[in-house]
């Protein structure tokens, strides 16, 4: 419920309609995301809190009550599933604290300032928490430009079968729309291969190459044994015999440094 003394105090600030168009210019408090940018301004949708003991009726919506959040979300989570608990607890301290960041005169990001901070950091400790995070990735690999933030999972010990239902339920909701538009996989790609490229060790990275190539250049028939020391000899022949047997294409290698051809 909304603290009497909170009431009060928004009472006498202004209306609800006001608190209303306030909300509006945060980010979803589940995805960190905007629901739509307007002119230039982030907008987010008003997602009422609604309670009985915080004054709402069969009818009626909680005044002062709400949070920002992607329709996304607004629809299918607490429409759909606002009644869990744990859902019910993070969504009465958000709106209690949204409320109080209101009355308190708390500024909205500038969505200028917003588009630069490119990292979101989701915390999931409870299952509707990642499914809304499911729904936020997909608008942002699938719908949009943007690129994925790092999750975290907050209290894994607590993780539930949910959770991994609804982890797993993201990766073949991805893969349907990669399906369709095989661009989104490129990014996520892309994604990963700048960060593997910063953490992983040389020999490593040469092994991923070796098995990319493999698939793109060799049809997977490679069986160059990339421990050995001339394993780039072995490599370059693969690639010179495949392209002769496959395309009938003669390729020039260059020299090695000594002056000896690759290839006789």
């Amino acid at each position: 419920m909304i603290p009497q003394d909170l009431l009060d105090k928004a009472i006498a600030k202004g209306t609800t309609e006001q608190y209303e168009a306030y909300v509006r210019q945060f980010p979803c408090v589940f995805t960190q995301l905007f629901d739509r940018v307007y002119n230039g301004v982030g907008r987010s949708v008003y997602a009422h809190v609604n309670r009985v003991d915080r004054g709402s009726g069969m009818s009626l919506k909680t005044p002062y009550s709400g949070v920002p959040t992607i329709n996304e979300v607004h629809t299918v989570l607490m429409h759909g599933k606002g009644e869990a608990p744990n859902l019910r607890e993070f969504l009465d301290e958000a709106s209690n604290q949204m409320l109080a960041n209101w009355i308190n005169g708390k500024k909205p990001i500038e969505y200028e300032i917003y588009k630069k901070d490119t990292k979101r950091t989701y915390e999931i400790n409870f299952p509707e928490m990642l499914d809304a995070v499911v729904l936020g990735i997909k608008r942002r690999w699938v719908d949009d430009k943007s690129r994925l933030a790092r999750i975290v999972v907050s209290n894994a010990k607590k993780r539930t079968l949910k959770q991994n239902n609804s982890q797993w339920f993201l990766y073949q909701q991805i893969d349907d729309f990669i399906e369709k538009n095989p661009m989104i996989l490129s990014r996520m790609l892309f994604d990963y291969s700048m960060k593997m490229a910063k953490m992983t060790a040389s020999q490593a990275r040469i092994n991923a190459i070796h098995e990319i190539l493999k698939v793109l250049i060799l049809d997977g028939k490679s069986t160059t044994e990339l421990e050995t020391d001339t394993w780039g000899d072995l490599y370059a022949q693969d690639i010179l015999h495949y392209a002769k047997e496959t395309h009938g294409i003669d390729l020039v290698m260059p020299v090695k440094p000594d002056g000896r051809e690759y290839l006789k």
